[in-house]
């Protein structure tokens, strides 16, 4: 089955360009540059692995202010239990 010929011509930006013809482009915004999708900046690297380091430290310390009260409420369940232990003889 043949089909018939619809006339595709490229319209790419090249082939355009290459015609002479003015591609339009988008104004480019303020602050933007196409580094910082593809390479990153080092102020926003710095940013993201400070607060992955406080993140970790957080939780150290979260696990630490844990294991303290532990100790702390063993330590005064030992000397109530001492202390029982004086007044019941």
């Amino acid at each position: 089955m043949d089909l018939p010929d619809i006339g595709y011509e490229d319209y790419s930006v090249e082939s355009l360009q290459d015609q002479g013809i003015q591609v339009p482009r988008l104004p480019q915004l303020p602050g933007a540059s196409i580094e910082n999708f593809f390479m990153g900046s080092g102020r926003s690297q710095a940013y993201f692995e400070n607060r992955e380091a406080l993140r970790i430290a957080k939780e150290e310390a979260e696990l630490l202010n844990k294991i303290m009260r532990a100790k702390s409420l063993a330590e005064e369940r030992m000397i109530m239990a001492a202390l029982m232990a004086s007044y019941s003889r």
